[in-house]
């Protein structure tokens, strides 16, 4: 084999750059990131060493190792400040005689740490306050910074007439601002490395961050601060009147008008406000009638507005409406109108009502009832107890006709079979089916 693969030399294919001990070929990354560090020699075998080998250990067949070398490459996995040094690409005798000259590889790395920043800033729908959040990374001592519209977090705040509680010596920085003046424009956390005096910090240090964020107390949504408004109602004269205004926690001004007017609810009797913002009129009378508003306002000084109608009606009127509606509103599917038993009645009075046996006087009949179902109607009819031949009965004739129409129409003719003495307690019945519109 050696006289045979004697002509194959190891032959460096990548990188090109040519590299030593005093000329390491540079390769910078972040920490946290993957470094891969390539080398690519024909003919030998591969090992990867360290000028000056760390405490982690460099696998060549464990895939879960931070430090893994596969096939040629180096691979470092979540790179750390501890992983900057020279890494060195040595290849070994395959096939070539031993005097050859193997060629290798210098790297070296070196790991960046640069701070870096993350702001958070939102606000509560409770109370519409603002939560604020400065966090620095990769600082050793250091604190970030916060300023808002160019000034100093702590001199802002005082000039929004917030007062000072916040702690500005933590990392990170945790502020609640809760103003009457509405929050805007320009809001930056910035790393302390990312300012003037960076460079005493040492190597990576100098890349500081700043995060900006910039707050538009432009209304991009309806701000809705009642919860449940009042609703149209009608009352009687003398009744109590009550209109619903539940509004949010945060709300610092409620008023009620009426017809657009601003209503004065001190020193009235029977006017007031329940609860929060509601408000009660206690016997309404004629002259409340009308267009009643619940406008409240919030500490940013939205406003929000529900309205309501509030109509009366004098005592007399409803009296008077109750007594027609009461004479109108029968249930026709239970009993017959009044209407028709008193013309059914005045056909029994014109003999209309034909018994079939003669020398017996017409018999009076209770009241007929009807029940409807859909199209469907059923007419039930009895005989008086008191009716002295009940045997002589053997049948009924059916009549009707529409209500609009005088003329009565001829229906079948009900026998009676097996009719007893107490038949005047029962019920007979008919039914008439595919009711027609009139």
């Amino acid at each position: 084999l050696t006289k045979r693969y004697s002509s194959i030399e190891p032959a460096l294919v990548y990188p090109v750059t040519s590299s030593s001990i005093n000329g390491p070929i540079v390769v910078d990354v972040v920490k946290g990131q993957t470094a891969l560090l390539e080398c690519i020699v024909t003919s030998t075998k591969i090992i990867w060493t360290r000028l000056y080998p760390g405490e982690t250990a460099i696998s060549v067949s464990s895939e879960k190792a931070r430090l893994r070398q596969i096939w040629g490459n180096l691979q470092i996995q979540q790179v750390n400040e501890a992983d900057t040094g020279i890494y060195i690409c040595e290849s070994m005798a395959l096939f070539s005689p031993p005097t050859v000259k193997f060629p290798k590889v210098y790297y070296n790395l070196r790991v960046h740490a640069p701070t870096d920043v993350q702001l958070m800033l939102g606000q509560l729908a409770t109370d519409k306050s603002w939560k604020l959040s400065c966090l620095a990374l990769n600082l050793h001592y250091e604190i970030p910074m916060v300023y808002m519209n160019g000034l100093a977090l702590i001199d802002a705040m005082v000039k929004l007439g917030v007062p000072p509680h916040t702690n500005f010596f933590t990392n990170p920085i945790n502020a609640t601002l809760t103003s009457s003046v509405a929050l805007s424009g320009s809001v930056q956390c910035i790393s302390r490395p990312a300012m003037d005096e960076a460079e005493v910090y040492g190597n990576g240090l100098e890349r500081g961050r700043a995060m900006n964020l910039y707050v538009d107390n432009r209304i991009s949504q309806q701000v809705n601060l009642i919860l449940q408004g009042p609703e149209n109602s009608t009352k009687i004269v003398g009744e109590t009147a009550q209109m619903v205004c539940l509004v949010v926690p945060r709300t610092t001004k409620t008023i009620w008008t009426k017809d657009g007017k601003r209503m004065a609810l001190i020193g009235k009797k029977r006017i007031r406000l329940v609860g929060t913002a509601s408000l009660q009129i206690s016997d309404v009378q004629l002259e409340d009638e009308g267009w009643y508003t619940c406008e409240v306002t919030d500490n940013t000084n939205h406003v929000t507005r529900s309205s309501s109608y509030l109509k009366i009606i004098p005592k007399e009127v409803f009296l008077q409406n109750e007594k027609d509606s009461g004479m109108k509103n029968q249930d026709i599917k239970n009993i017959m109108s009044k209407n028709a038993a008193t013309q059914y009645q005045e056909k029994v009075g014109e003999g209309k009502l034909q018994s079939t046996t003669s020398g017996l006087r017409e018999p009076l009949m209770d009241v007929p009832r009807a029940f409807i179902s859909g199209r469907n109607v059923q007419v039930l009819w009895s005989l008086p107890k008191n009716y002295a031949f009940p045997n002589k009965i053997t049948s009924f004739q059916i009549e009707f006709r529409a209500e609009s129409n005088k003329k009565w129409i001829m229906g079948e003719l009900v026998p009676i079979s097996g009719f007893s003495e107490n038949a005047g307690s029962e019920y007979c019945t008919n039914s008439a089916y595919e009711l027609a519109e009139d």
